[in-house]
């Protein structure tokens, strides 16, 4: 649909802008990235109508956890001379989410509720990427703060 192909569009783009850079690590705004990641999966079957089965999903789920926890120890975070958190993530990340997204969006595009279904399969697991590595993040961060050290 093209209020799929625009979300997609408008995701992807938010992401390849801030995803990279140099950036204050703040408790607040990786809450709000974990309840952002938590919703747009939803959000994205509710614009296109795609469902994936539940018990197949929470394996993903799981998986991406797993292997974002892992991913939230490879951020680079200091403190700057000023006191400020900062951090810098990998390209690696962005890679498997915007090629996630990209395709569930291509295969959604489809005349096949399958092949859309499949395209659900990435965004799962990225998903349970993306909450991982923030909530690694985020105690690494609490951690930081009260410790004074990376």
């Amino acid at each position: 649909t093209v209020l799929g192909a625009l979300l997609t569009l408008v995701m992807t783009g938010w992401m390849v802008i801030s995803f990279r850079k140099e950036r204050p690590i703040g408790v607040l705004p990786t809450l709000i990235s974990i309840i952002v990641s938590l919703i747009l999966l939803p959000v994205f079957m509710f614009l296109t109508g795609v469902r994936l089965n539940f018990w197949l999903s929470l394996p993903l789920l799981a998986q991406g956890l797993l292997l974002g926890g892992l991913q939230g120890f490879t951020t680079r975070m200091y403190h700057r001379s000023d006191g400020q958190v900062m951090g810098k993530r990998s390209w690696l990340f962005l890679l498997m989410w915007g090629g996630s997204l990209a395709l569930a969006q291509v295969l959604n595009l489809f005349d096949s509720a399958l092949l859309a279904s499949l395209g659900l399969v990435p965004m799962c697991l990225t998903t349970g990427t993306q909450v991982g590595a923030d909530t690694t993040i985020l105690l690494r961060r609490l951690r930081m703060r009260s410790s004074g050290s990376a």
